[in-house]
C-alpha cells in the first residue's frame, strides 16, 4: 500500500544520507529509502526476504542487501540514520544479548555517527484498540501486551513510558515520539506532540475518522467502539499515551 510511506513523510531523509535498515523484510521501506536517494544497506535475515528486497530495488544502485543477522556483522562505517520499523518487539527472540531489548539499544546506539538519529517504529501495548478488546498484534490473543503474558516467546511490545525509561537508561540524549494513526503499518496520519498539546486543534475527531485496521484473522472481544472514546481520550490529552504505535 502507498500508505506505507506516511510513515516516513515527516522526516527530511537526504540524498547521500548513510541509512542502515534493520530488518528490512520485504522491502516496502527499503524502496522508500531508496527513492530518497540515501545511501541504504538493508539487513535482513531471511533469504526469501532479502531476496524481496533485492528485486523491489533492482533499479536502486544506492541499496546494498544483506541476509544476516545484524549482531553477527561488523560494520567499517557509522549511520546517519538506523531503522527499527516493526523490528524491536523481535529483540528478544532473535537477539543473543544477555538482555536483548536494553543490549540491543546500547549495540544500536555504537552504530550511530555522532548525531546520528535511532527510528523505532512499534506497536504501543497501552494502545487503545487493545483496551477494546482487539487481539495483540504478533500473538493473536486480547490483552496479551495490558496483562503482560508474553510469556517465552521472545517478543514484547512496550508503553511510551517504558521506552523513554529504555533509551535514558541507554544514554540516548534526545527522544521525540511520532504517533501514527490508525499504526504504523498503514499511516493515514502522523501527529506530533505538538499537535497534541495544541488546544486549538482537534486530534479527536481527526483520528476518529480513520478506519481502525485488524491484522489478526482470529475473531477478537468486541468489548466497545474505539471510534468513539478518541473524543474523551483527546480531552485528557492521552492520544500520545494511548496512541496504538508509535
Amino acid at each position: 500500500s502507498n500508505l506505507r510511506q506516511n510513515l516516513l513523510r515527516p522526516f527530511n531523509l537526504k540524498k547521500g544520507m548513510k541509512v542502515l535498515e534493520i530488518g528490512g523484510g520485504c522491502g516496502a521501506i527499503t524502496r522508500i529509502l531508496a527513492d530518497s536517494r540515501a545511501d541504504v544497506l538493508a539487513v535482513e535475515g531471511s533469504i526469501n526476504r532479502a531476496r524481496s528486497i533485492r528485486q523491489r530495488c533492482k533499479d536502486a544502485d544506492n541499496v546494498k542487501v544483506i541476509c544476516s543477522n545484524v549482531q553477527d556483522l561488523e560494520f567499517e562505517e557509522k549511520f546517519d540514520l538506523v531503522t527499527l520499523i516493526g523490528v524491536f518487539e523481535y529483540s528478544g527472540k532473535f537477539s543473543s544479548f544477555e538482555n536483548p531489548f536494553m543490549d540491543s539499544l546500547a549495540f544500536y546506539k555504537t552504530l550511530l555517527k555522532p548525531n546520528g538519529k535511532l527510528m523505532i517504529a512499534i506497536e504501543n501495548r497501552m494502545g487503545l484498540k487493545y483496551f477494546c478488546g482487539y487481539n495483540e498484534d504478533h500473538l493473536g490473543l486480547p490483552y496479551v501486551g495490558l496483562e503482560n503474558k508474553y510469556g517465552t516467546t521472545g517478543i514484547q511490545t512496550f508503553g511510551k513510558q517504558e521506552f523513554i525509561n529504555m533509551l535514558e537508561k541507554v544514554g540516548y540524549q534526545h527522544k521525540d515520539f511520532y504517533y501514527p494513526f490508525p499504526d504504523y503499518k498503514l499511516p493515514q496520519l502522523v501527529l506530533t506532540d505538538k499537535a497534541i498539546n495544541n488546544k486549538a486543534f482537534n486530534t479527536g475527531d481527526l483520528i476518529a475518522s480513520l478506519d481502525v485496521k485488524y491484522y489478526s484473522g482470529i475473531s477478537r472481544i468486541n468489548n466497545s467502539d474505539e471510534k468513539l472514546i478518541w473524543q474523551n481520550v483527546a480531552k485528557n490529552n492521552l492520544e500520545g499515551d494511548m496512541a496504538n504505535s508509535f
